[in-house]
């Protein structure tokens, strides 16, 4: 299934640059930026399945731009494949295909530059912050042994700059000068002595990006021992609408459709990495797709996840009959129930196609970080 899928996207996109000779913003496309385009479609593709080795993906990708003219391309894939690496013998404590996905939307970011689209901009991510609370004796001082935070994660050296703020209800003050950024993959918080002065009376530690909190950081005088405890959690049904890529805007009858829906999370939250395609396999190739990062899951204050059950990727594909008005399929594996297919029939049905997804209740294992030691 992901085999026919990676042909028919990276067909599809050949077909219409070799069609047009131009990308998508008019530009002309020579030979060479033809083949680089072809190089990363692959790699992307490629890396979209989930036991895709990333190292030999990149290494092959680079292998193949031997041009002279596509030097620049290798040297930002040489970039990419370094960071990945650089992080990979980190202690990143993230979901096992974490590097995969970043890597991927490095080379979709690289391919945007190539074809003049808009880039898709570097958000920092956070994986892992050790210890994962500031504990404080209750005397309100930190034991003279307890004076860093280590804070590992991905794409921290982006513009701009990330903030670290001491929260304690009634002032909260701007303590970055205290972050030091040791790579793109791991940042450590002096605290206490000369480090951010935490005490008793603070709440936590927010590290935010452009007004974005990307994670909070308790502050815990000693008390009982933290629990872990498992509840049942129904993720929200979504629903995606796939934007016109190609052809004109009627998918011919029966278009091959796909879907998949790859689970992500940290500690701080669960995210739906969705990519969905449709294809109109005889014609003009008419094309829709759509490529989505949604949140489903944030844990309540105090607590953080440890584990989420079922977090297979789930993954269909089929063909659409004309004669039905909606197609409902079970991935059997994952978080989805079920992904429902509608309005792929029409003249506009590449501008109105959509796809809703249901999800299982999954059991969601919770770590109390706050209140407790």
């Amino acid at each position: 299934m992901h085999i026919q899928r990676m042909f028919f996207r990276s067909a599809l996109l050949i077909l219409a640059i070799s069609i047009t000779g131009c990308d998508v913003t008019g530009g002309s496309i020579n030979s060479a930026t033809q083949q680089a385009v072809q190089v990363l479609s692959t790699a992307i593709d490629q890396l979209s399945l989930q036991s895709a080795d990333w190292q030999a993906i990149l290494q092959d990708a680079q292998a193949k731009l031997t041009e002279a003219t596509q030097m620049t391309i290798r040297n930002e894939i040489s970039t990419v494949l370094q960071r990945a690496e650089q992080a990979a013998t980190s202690n990143i404590l993230c979901v096992i295909d974490f590097l995969r996905v970043r890597v991927r939307e490095d080379l979709i970011r690289i391919r945007q530059a190539l074809l003049n689209q808009p880039i898709d901009p570097v958000t920092p991510v956070v994986c892992s912050v050790v210890p994962d609370a500031v504990h404080i004796s209750a005397d309100s001082s930190i034991p003279t042994t307890y004076t860093q935070l280590t804070i590992a994660g991905y794409n921290f050296d982006a513009t701009p700059g990330l903030e670290m703020w001491f929260m304690n209800g009634t002032q909260n003050t701007n303590e970055t000068a205290h972050i030091h950024t040791t790579s793109h993959y791991e940042m450590v918080i002096d605290i206490g002595g000369s480090g951010i002065p935490v005490s008793a009376g603070g709440q936590k530690l927010q590290l935010r990006w452009k007004n974005q909190t990307l994670s909070d950081i308790p502050i815990i005088q000693d008390v009982q021992q933290c629990q872990t405890k498992v509840v049942p959690v129904q993720f929200a049904p979504i629903t995606v609408t796939p934007h016109h890529t190609q052809g004109d805007t009627n998918f011919g009858g029966s278009p091959k459709i796909w879907a998949d829906l790859y689970p992500s999370y940290s500690p701080f939250r669960a995210n739906a990495i969705i990519d969905v395609d449709i294809v109109e396999l005889g014609g003009d190739k008419t094309a829709a797709s759509a490529s989505e990062t949604v949140p489903v899951y944030t844990p309540p204050a105090e607590w953080q996840i440890k584990s989420i059950s079922n977090d297979e990727t789930s993954s269909v594909a089929s063909t659409h009959s004309s004669n039905a008005s909606g197609d409902s399929i079970n991935p059997g594996t994952g978080w989805v129930v079920s992904f429902r297919f509608s309005h792929l029939d029409g003249d506009n049905a590449a501008n109105e196609a959509r796809v809703d997804i249901s999800f299982r209740e999954v059991q969601v294992t919770l770590q109390q970080v706050a209140g407790c030691r």
